[in-house]
């Protein structure tokens, strides 16, 4: 009998040493593994390298002519890409389905118009017509607007209306 409890009781032990052998050995491997990833990492941040210099697209200097001699003031108006601030208030008005009062507020806006603005005036009265359905007006409008500012970047947009005002 105390064999088999001495049987039993070694076998115990043998087990759980090795349990304890076998967890210990896995701790220290993971520490060391980590170890080893930390140091890969560095090694791969440290390796790259970017050559920025290559990237670098060397332009020519832009050729700057002289505005005032090669073009009238009302082809450098006609090139102008934005709708002057002055136009945001119309906007609004229209945006809202308020067309009555963007037009109240165009008609205003002409008594003082810069040559900036007043091919804009004359463009949105047009459309502002247009959407009244007064076509009439709206020719007018559009060609009197091709008339003054025929180089206007609206120019293509009037002469498209004016085109399907005319095919009505």
């Amino acid at each position: 009998m105390r064999s088999i409890k001495a049987l039993i009781f070694l076998s115990l032990f043998i087990i759980i040493a090795f349990f304890m052998i076998k967890n210990r050995h896995t701790f220290s491997e993971t520490g060391d593994i980590s170890s080893e990833i930390v140091v890969e990492k560095q090694n791969i941040s440290s390796d790259v390298s970017i050559d920025f210099e290559r990237y670098i697209v060397e332009r020519e200097a832009p050729v700057v002519k002289n505005v005032i001699e090669d073009d009238s003031l009302e082809e450098i108006v006609g090139r102008s890409l934005y709708v002057p601030k002055e136009m945001d208030e119309v906007i609004e008005l229209m945006k809202k389905g308020d067309i009555d009062n963007a037009f109240l507020l165009l008609e205003e806006m002409e008594k003082n118009a810069g040559v900036g603005t007043l091919p804009w005036i004359l463009y949105f009265k047009g459309h502002i017509l247009y959407m009244k359905m007064n076509f009439s007006k709206s020719m007018d409008i559009f060609d009197a607007f091709l008339e003054e500012y025929p180089n206007h970047i609206l120019a293509s947009n009037v002469k498209e209306a004016i085109a399907y005002l005319e095919g009505r």
